[in-house]
């Protein structure tokens, strides 16, 4: 069943695709997915296929650049599907189900720093047929064969609360979101240190932080002195926006400053990330153009292609170039 449900959703999803004719994917050549370098304001990324009229999220490319991985939420209880893609021979595959996923809630993709382990978040159940659980972090690794077993990391990263969104440093320290308790305070920005292949402690990343803004999704940057988190805090341009803080030279974080209107909307902005190469930011969103003209609708196929298409009302993901970022760093006095 989990298999001809991948078939299914990777049809779909090639149908979907603008400029695809007689189920055709499109030619992508070059990195990243051969789409044309943002400038300052942010883009669709990859227009009708990975930006669709679906729900997509996440944007995670390996470090080589040869492989991308994002996810899709179906409306059938909110169930999120992770994909990948994988540049051969110049050329970039139509979207996959990676084949673990496709029968249970797997979402927030996030490659090991040696790029040999997936993290995510899932809510499967620790034995099958059992129930589902709330969303913990999983990880799989890579075998000669593609890919292995997810596993359940061990408390004290996972919880009987909700754990998403790992991000890694280049030491291999994991950022994460959890609704556990932190103080007064539901719910934050973790951080654990690897010891011995495995996380034995976790502490909060900034209880300040974390109370005062209620922070989740959260991108570290590999040098750990950027990060990057999705916030719903009073005071921000509507439903959850995108706020970078940076590191200072004693250790302390300088306040969280919003990443702007450019970049957040009214509408719900999460999932940041920055490519390998740290020059492109990724994020997704609902926002929409509020003066779109609606398009004429004529026959099955115009409302087809309209479905297809993003700014449908659903998730997108944009891109823009990373100099907004470092731009908010130089107005923060961080250099």
């Amino acid at each position: 069943m989990a298999v001809r449900r991948a078939a299914v959703l990777v049809g779909a999803l090639t149908l979907q695709c603008v400029g695809c004719t007689a189920n055709r994917f499109p030619v992508l050549e070059g990195p990243f997915l051969g789409q044309t370098p943002p400038g300052q304001v942010p883009e669709l990324f990859a227009p009708g296929v990975i930006s669709t009229g679906m729900d997509d999220l996440n944007a995670v490319f390996s470090a080589s650049g040869t492989e991308f991985f994002f996810s899709v939420k179906l409306p059938n209880r909110g169930r999120h599907v992770m994909l990948a893609m994988t540049l051969e021979r110049g050329r970039w595959s139509a979207p996959t189900v990676l084949p673990f996923s496709g029968r249970y809630n797997d979402a927030d993709p996030a490659l090991s720093p040696d790029g040999k382990t997936l993290y995510f978040a899932s809510s499967r159940p620790l034995a099958p047929d059992a129930p589902e659980k709330d969303w913990d972090i999983w990880a799989v690794g890579r075998t000669a064969g593609g890919w292995g077993e997810p596993r359940r990391l061990d408390a004290p990263v996972n919880s009987a609360d909700m754990e998403v969104y790992p991000s890694f440093a280049a030491n291999g320290t994991m950022y994460f979101s959890s609704s556990r308790s932190v103080g007064t305070s539901s719910g934050g920005i973790f951080r654990a240190v690897p010891a011995a292949g495995r996380y034995p402690t976790v502490e909060v990343f900034d209880e300040r932080i974390v109370s005062e803004y209620g922070a989740g999704d959260v991108f570290i940057a590999p040098d750990e002195r950027t990060i990057i988190f999705s916030s719903s805090r009073a005071g921000g341009h509507g439903n959850s926006d995108l706020y970078v803080s940076f590191r200072r030279g004693d250790g302390t974080w300088v306040a969280p400053q919003t990443l702007g209107p450019a970049i957040n909307s009214p509408y719900q902005e999460y999932c940041p990330t920055l490519s390998p190469d740290g020059k492109y930011f990724f994020f997704s969103s609902y926002k929409r153009p509020e003066a779109a003209p609606v398009p004429a609708m004529r026959s099955l196929d115009d409302i087809r292609r309209i479905y297809a298409e993003p700014h449908f009302g659903t998730g997108d993901v944009y891109w823009v170039d990373a100099a907004v970022i470092d731009a908010q760093r130089t107005a923060s006095g961080r250099r």
